[in-house]
């Protein structure tokens, strides 16, 4: 993070955020006060003072920020809010708090006078093994090449693959076996009622195969690589 003077063109100030791995850390918030807010994808938030950027808080939430966050007044006094939770398939988000904590999506706000500690997500428990796809791998190369690229643009925005976050990781979904059950959902908004939209005006029903293709694709690889693992672990 740095701190920009764009009258003399130099940085004022920096200070290193999420170190060594691949994150998204949140965006910052700057108070007329003088202090800068921002979160990070491994649960703290931080307050800089905004004139020297030394590190006057750290608050560890047990939550990954990817979002600014943002601030109001109410009856006089000043709070601090901010979104978290984790989500999206890009990269390998090794440092995120959701590898530790249950991925809840919560909105965090703070105050001067504000409770000591700030409540944590339960710890999360580790997935249950893998078990045999009941599909086999499908489709050609062309086609799970056209479902990535679908997936990509109208999916990956909210649901990881191998990774936790606040949507259901899709290779661990039965709904990817039948393309049935992908038409209810996708194109007909069989689960509207929880936040999942339907998309019929961008995907059609052919779309359908080539996703489901590049989903078991990627549920066969996942189930592999952890057979292999194990595999070696026992070896040793």
């Amino acid at each position: 993070m740095r701190a920009w003077d764009p009258l003399t063109r130099r940085v004022v100030w920096e200070q290193q955020t999420s170190e060594d791995y691949a994150v998204f850390d949140g965006g910052t918030m700057t108070t007329a006060g003088g202090l800068v807010f921002a979160g990070r994808e491994d649960g703290t938030m931080m307050a800089y003072d905004a004139r020297t950027g030394s590190i006057l808080k750290t608050i560890q939430t047990g939550s990954a920020i990817m979002a600014a966050p943002m601030t109001f007044e109410l009856r006089g006094k000043q709070y601090v809010s901010v979104l978290c939770g984790h989500g999206g398939m890009f990269l390998n988000f090794l440092g995120t708090a959701a590898w530790d904590y249950v991925n809840e999506d919560r909105i965090l706000t703070f105050a001067i006078d504000g409770m000591p500690e700030t409540p944590t997500p339960p710890h999360r428990t580790p997935p249950a093994s893998r078990v045999e796809p009941p599909l086999a791998r499908n489709g050609s190369s062309e086609l799970v090449e056209e479902g990535r690229s679908l997936f990509i643009t109208h999916c990956a925005r909210c649901h990881t693959l191998d990774t936790p976050a606040i949507s259901s990781d899709l290779t661990r979904s039965s709904a990817i076996y039948s393309i049935e059950t992908l038409d209810a959902i996708l194109l007909r908004g069989a689960l509207s009622s929880a936040g999942m939209g339907k998309f019929d005006e961008v995907l059609k029903e052919r779309d359908l195969h080539s996703i489901q293709a590049y989903l078991v694709n990627e549920t066969w690889d996942a189930y592999q690589e952890e057979r292999g693992k194990s595999t070696m672990t026992h070896e040793k």
